[in-house]
């Protein structure tokens, strides 16, 4: 069973279909609704409700990337990818209780903003600089490349190039005409549909190796435990501080996540929607690791451990349900996706731009003056 058959039927390619769909067709309808001011398309007017910033955080932390990655991190590694999850649970308390109140207080529109504030404009502009080119080069890389390596062998019929460019196309549309507004109502529903794919596949896994009494039945010792010793090479305990600092840069400083909170109605809407958005990350316990485990069980001599999520995929779902699951990977490498690109043009627009554009106006003013 060490391959997987990736065959979908017709019914599952109008499903992805229906899905690429619907989400042109709401950037399309939130464009039309949109008032004018950076602010209502970079920030969605700082109107932004808990459920939709929680929702929003969630999905675009779990990329194509991660939805792979995680299932085979635990396929490979055991329970000990989780301290990825529940440590961002833990950043995400402190980020809502004492760093938020700071940015919303100040009415900043980016974080490097913030810097200028504290600081100076230099700060502002480097630190802006170097954001932009992380998610350019780690975060919307990393999306495009998972999502596109996963479609191209689901389907057979998109090399990696033409798959990555159907999802940065589709993704580019939503984000462009809608702005924030669009990525967060979009980021919600690709949320529900993330978990409900998840929660299925993990259900059905289950079900295929007997219950949850076989679950660590035959499963490597050293693949069972959370904490791991000092002397481990994967991630011993000594390494988690180095996960929660990595976590406070994620998911406190970084504009491609922090700009849902910086769009909140208010300081309360804002800490409540992170505050959900973690507790959102602890059921990844049972959507995402476990199933690498079951994968082991099911499949213990895959080529790659990446191959462990469209392995279940296809070897364990019904038609109809296949569908459902690659609507749900879509989902979540077009939400990182629209989160990079509506980061990163904020960035330009209101570091870069609109400084430029305010001194040029000055000069105008001081030259009709005269």
């Amino acid at each position: 069973m060490g391959e997987a058959k990736f065959d979908l039927h017709w019914i599952d390619y109008t499903i992805v279909l229906v899905y690429f769909v619907a989400v042109i067709a709401h950037g399309l309808y939130v464009s039309r609704k949109l008032e004018g001011g950076a602010d209502s398309y970079f920030l969605a007017g700082r109107s932004l409700p808990w459920y939709l910033i929680g929702f929003s955080l969630f999905a675009s932390n779990m990329s194509g990337s991660s939805f792979v990655g995680l299932m085979g991190g635990s396929y490979d590694n055991g329970v000990a990818m989780f301290n990825y999850e529940w440590t961002a649970a833990f950043v995400l308390i402190l980020f809502a209780i004492f760093i938020l109140p700071s940015f919303l207080r100040a009415r900043i529109g980016t974080v490097p903003e913030f810097l200028e504030e504290r600081y100076d404009v230099r700060s502002r502009r480097a630190f802006s600089l170097f954001t932009i080119m992380a998610i350019l080069f780690i975060d919307t890389a990393g999306a495009l490349y998972a999502g596109g390596l996963v479609i191209s062998n689901v389907t057979g019929y998109l090399n990696l190039w033409t798959a990555i460019a159907v999802l940065a196309l589709v993704a580019g549309i939503y984000t462009i005409l809608g702005g924030l507004s669009a990525v967060v109502v979009t980021d919600t529903v690709q949320a529900l549909l993330l978990i409900a794919g998840a929660a299925v596949l993990f259900w059905i896994g289950l079900n295929e190796i007997g219950g949850w009494q076989e679950l660590f039945v035959g499963i490597p010792e050293e693949k069972q435990h959370l904490i791991l010793p000092a002397s481990d090479d994967f991630l011993p305990w000594t390494g988690l501080w180095g996960v929660v600092l990595l976590g406070f840069y994620y998911w406190s400083i970084n504009q491609f996540v922090v700009q849902r909170t910086l769009g909140a109605k208010d300081l309360r809407e804002g800490q409540i929607g992170a505050l959900f958005a973690g507790f959102l990350k602890i059921p990844n316990l049972f959507l995402m690791i476990l199933p690498g485990l079951i994968a082991l069980k099911l499949y213990p001599d895959l080529e790659t451990p990446d191959l462990a999520f469209p392995t279940l995929a296809f070897d364990l779902m019904p038609i109809g349900v296949r569908g459902l699951i690659i609507a749900a990977l879509i989902a979540a490498i077009m939400s990182s996706l629209d989160s990079a690109m509506n980061s990163a043009s904020t960035l330009v627009v209101k570091d870069f731009v609109e400084p430029i554009w305010r001194v040029n106006e000055i000069a105008r003013s001081g030259w009709a003056a005269s």
